[in-house]
């Protein structure tokens, strides 16, 4: 990724994050309402237990909505609390060189290129 600065590789990995969490954010809260929704069905047809929930109108669809909704609540969850590491992996800092300027030789505290302060002696 040369060309980018510390700055930009920071910043690209803000709102990466924050997309991030809104996405786990949206699937928690429709995952949320299709279980709910699920389970208020489950209960309007009569007592039966936990089991009730998975037993009741199994179909293709709008019966699917409590192993959709429960997915939908894992994968927000992930997502909203790994959303930073994420980022970090999806917009990554140069393995070697500058960031900067992408310049690859000897790089000490201040690239000799573009003039970056800042970075760590190899």
């Amino acid at each position: 990724m040369p060309g980018l600065s510390p700055t930009t590789v920071h910043t690209a990995r803000a709102v990466t994050a924050w997309a991030l969490r809104g996405a786990g954010v949206i699937l928690l809260a429709v995952g949320g309402y299709l279980f709910l929704k699920r389970l208020m069905f489950a209960v309007g047809m009569g007592s039966g237990g936990f089991d009730h929930i998975f037993r009741v109108y199994m179909e293709i669809g709008e019966g699917m909505s409590t192993y959709r909704g429960l997915a939908m609540l894992a994968i927000g969850a992930a997502l909203a609390v790994f959303a930073r590491r994420i980022a970090g992996w999806m917009v990554s800092m140069p393995a070697v060189g500058c960031p900067g300027c992408g310049y690859t030789g000897a790089v000490s505290d201040k690239c000799p290129e573009c003039g970056l302060r800042g970075l760590d002696s190899e």
